[in-house]
């Protein structure tokens, strides 16, 4: 019954040629959705359920095994801390930071064009300079920041240079500027 009803309205708009279009201009998206992102999430998942020794071995079902392994595992577990710190620390902060950064420059009457231009130089002249600075202000890894900069390496987020301890507080202090 449902399926009918569907059916009916599918073609009946399909009749109309302004929804046509509306279906048509859909279609790609839709279709690069389900080819790049539907398709690679369900086998993902089916994989997890596998043991997978390299490329050309057979899978081996092993069920919940991998969950169970990962759940024992501490790498994962600090993992999973660092991204809860992180996320925690870093979307709060940065949406503050931000909320007050536009309430000062929207406040501004003379001279807003400048400072709007001074945080956006921020944004895309120091994504290439973080590594180095950070690695420079730490001092245990200079010569590593700075080859990263010369290789043009800035996709490399800068805390991964960082000790443990550093590592978050630079994190927050760059992520505003990082996205």
């Amino acid at each position: 019954m449902m399926v009918r009803k569907i059916r009916q309205r599918f073609m009946h708009d399909i009749r109309n040629p302004i929804l046509r279009w509306g279906y048509i201009f859909v279609l790609p998206g839709l279709i690069s959705y389900l080819l790049f992102t539907f398709y690679p999430t369900l086998r993902a998942l089916a994989q997890s359920f596998y043991l997978i020794r390299g490329a050309n071995n057979p899978w081996v079902f092993n069920g919940f095994g991998n969950y169970l392994d990962i759940f024992k595992d501490m790498i994962f577990w600090g993992s999973l801390k660092n991204t809860f710190m992180y996320v925690f620390m870093t979307i709060p902060a940065g949406t503050i930071i931000s909320l007050l950064l536009a309430t000062v420059l929207n406040s501004i009457v003379k001279g807003r064009g400048f400072f709007r231009a001074l945080y956006f130089m921020g944004k895309y002249v120091g994504q290439k300079n973080l590594p180095a600075f950070h690695s420079g202000y730490t001092k245990s890894h200079f010569a590593m920041g700075l080859y990263l900069c010369i290789a043009g390496a800035d996709f490399l987020p800068s805390f991964y240079l960082l000790p443990d301890t550093q590592g978050p507080g630079a994190v927050l202090l760059s992520n505003p500027w990082g996205q």
